[in-house]
């Protein structure tokens, strides 16, 4: 909740003129180093442990990696921009 919470504490403090920009990422391809991967990795280790086999994790891996290999994968990302001025 940092974004919607962050321009209230600015101003708390004193800060003006305060900003917020999205920034959104429409990725497409994902390789070993990237937040898609981490991500992946991440559901997948949570579903093993909320009792999903690992075949049935396999299945969806293979079926994200066919998606990105005939262009049909994406990954979005909204990230927050907040500036301000202290006076």
């Amino acid at each position: 909740m940092l974004p919607v919470q962050l321009n209230g504490k600015l101003e708390k403090q004193g800060y003006t003129n305060i900003k917020t920009q999205e920034i959104p990422f429409f990725i497409t391809k994902k390789d070993e180093n990237s937040f898609p991967k981490f991500h992946e990795i991440l559901m997948v280790n949570a579903a093993i442990k909320k009792g999903v086999s690992q075949d049935l994790t396999k299945k969806w891996q293979d079926q994200l990696q066919e998606a990105e290999q005939k262009g049909n994968f994406a990954f979005t990302v909204i990230s927050v921009l907040t500036s301000a001025f202290s006076n």
